[in-house]
């Protein structure tokens, strides 16, 4: 599953690859994802049987050949009730060649929205020369529940180049991003 950042009401359309990682065949391969709260199960592609009380989804995969794939496509709705927390669930595959249960990487799916404060940390004053660089620095801090990708558009007077920025600032971080600008001397 990939990464998404969620609002209620969407569905998030979610992929699952199954790799038998070996040479050999393997047989009765079942693979089991339980869905977090905050989603709902709405469909998939491979015949997933979804058992609402313990809302554990269960995919009879059968047989894989050795290195052969089996691709899993599923479709969940955003559902109220999740205060907004970021919804992780893990992936356990088993099958008749081995007595071990093998676990994915935990899968996380966002739900809700950044809330994201800038402030000015630090401000110029004075005489700007045609070789001077303006230099300045903007407090990104996120206060909400999931990962924030602003743009900065750095509005400067007639006479300075304006510059615009993309930045990460991921769910209780505080980012401190410079700024810089300089005279444009055709306008100047």
């Amino acid at each position: 599953m990939k990464t998404k950042n969620i609002d209620v009401g969407q569905i998030v359309e979610n992929s699952i690859e199954i790799t038998n990682p070996t040479n050999a065949e393997r047989t009765n391969i079942v693979a089991k994802i339980k869905i977090p709260e905050g989603l709902k199960y709405v469909s998939d592609n491979s015949d997933g049987k979804y058992n609402d009380n313990s809302r554990e989804l269960t995919f009879n995969i059968g047989t894989l050949k050795g290195r052969e794939k089996k691709n899993i496509e599923i479709s969940m709705e955003a559902v109220a009730g999740s205060n907004n927390e970021n919804l992780q669930s893990k992936i356990a595959v088993t099958c008749s060649e081995t007595k071990d249960t093998i676990y994915s990487n935990t899968v996380t799916v966002y739900f809700g929205k950044p809330h994201v404060e800038a402030k000015l940390s630090s401000n110029v004053s004075g005489n700007i020369l045609d070789s001077d660089t303006l230099e300045y620095y903007i407090d990104l801090k996120n206060t909400g529940k999931i990962p924030a990708r602003v743009n900065i558009i750095d509005n400067v007077p007639a006479g300075l180049t304006s510059s615009s920025y993309k930045v990460e600032v991921s769910n209780g971080e505080t980012v401190n991003k410079r700024i810089f600008s300089k005279p444009n001397s055709t306008n100047y």
